[in-house]
C-alpha cells in the first residue's frame, strides 16, 4: 500500500516488512498543512493526498482512521459508542440472541402496556426492537487514569469496529515513554496493521523507532531506516 501526496517526490511505502512507517515534518507551517489536508479528506472533503494499493485508489475517509494527540480521542465519544452499538446489533439480530430478545419484548411490551393502562393516557406501545434497545442502552467502554493504557483501548476499539487500511498516529510518540514504546510497536505489529506516525520535529521531539521518512525547512526529502540521523545536525 502506498500513500503519496502531489507536492511530495517521496512515496510513502508499506509493505510486508515495513507496515509501520513514520514521516517526520521539521518546519511547523508545512506540518500543519500537511495534517489539516489529511484530515479534511478523512472527513470526506478534497485533498491531494492519494491512498492506493496495486495502483488501485482506497477511499481515504472510509479506509483511514486517525488518533489525532493525547486530547483528541475518548473511548466514550459519539463515534466509539455508535460504532459500539452498531457491532453488538449484528450480534443481537442472529440466531440465539435473537429468539431470546423476542421472549424479553413480550416480557418487557405487557410491562409497558400495564403501566400505560394504569395511566389513563390515550397513547399504545409499537413493536419493541433490537436497534430501540441499544439505543436506549448506556453503553461504555472501560476507561483508565494512564493515557497509554486508554490508547491501547481505544486503538484495539477502531481496529475491531472500523477495520481500517491504515491507521494515522499523529502527535501521539512524544507521550509514550521509551520504556513503552517497544510494547507498543509490538502491540502494532501484532494487530496487522498499516500504521503511519505523523510528528513535528523538535529538539526534544519524538524519535521515530521505525523506517522513517523525512521533511526539512527547504522541503528537502531523506529516508531513514531507522532513527539513526544526528538531529542536533538538522538545526543548524
Amino acid at each position: 500500500m502506498k500513500l503519496s501526496h502531489v507536492k511530495l517526490d517521496t512515496t510513502l511505502n508499506f509493505d510486508e516488512s515495513n507496515r509501520i512507517l513514520s514521516w517526520i515534518i521539521q518546519d511547523p507551517q508545512t506540518y500543519y498543512a500537511f495534517i489539516q489536508e489529511l484530515l479534511k479528506q478523512i472527513q470526506g472533503e478534497t485533498g491531494q493526498f492519494v491512498l492506493s494499493n496495486n495502483d488501485k485508489n482506497i477511499k481515504i475517509d472510509a479506509d483511514v482512521q486517525p488518533v489525532v494527540g493525547p486530547f483528541d480521542f475518548s473511548l466514550n465519544s459519539k463515534k466509539i459508542t455508535a460504532m459500539i452499538s452498531k457491532n453488538l446489533l449484528k450480534l443481537a439480530v442472529n440466531g440465539e440472541y435473537s429468539e431470546r430478545f423476542k421472549k424479553l419484548s413480550e416480557t418487557f411490551k405487557s410491562y409497558l402496556d400495564e403501566v400505560i393502562l394504569d395511566s389513563d393516557l390515550p397513547v399504545e406501545i409499537d413493536e419493541l426492537r433490537e436497534e430501540n434497545v441499544f439505543k436506549v442502552a448506556s453503553i461504555k467502554s472501560k476507561e483508565s487514569t494512564s493515557f497509554y493504557e486508554n490508547l491501547i483501548n481505544y486503538i484495539s476499539l477502531i481496529l475491531n469496529l472500523a477495520r481500517p487500511k491504515l491507521l494515522i498516529l499523529i502527535d501521539i510518540t512524544r507521550y509514550i515513554g521509551k520504556e513503552q514504546m517497544n510494547n507498543f510497536l509490538n502491540f502494532l505489529m501484532y494487530e496487522d496493521v498499516n500504521v503511519l506516525f505523523i510528528d513535528l520535529l523538535t529538539h526534544d521531539g519524538s524519535c521515530s523507532y521505525t523506517k522513517t521518512y523525512f521533511l526539512d525547512l527547504d522541503n528537502c526529502e531523506f529516508e531513514y531506516t531507522s532513527c539513526t540521523f544526528n538531529r542536533e545536525e538538522l538545526f543548524t
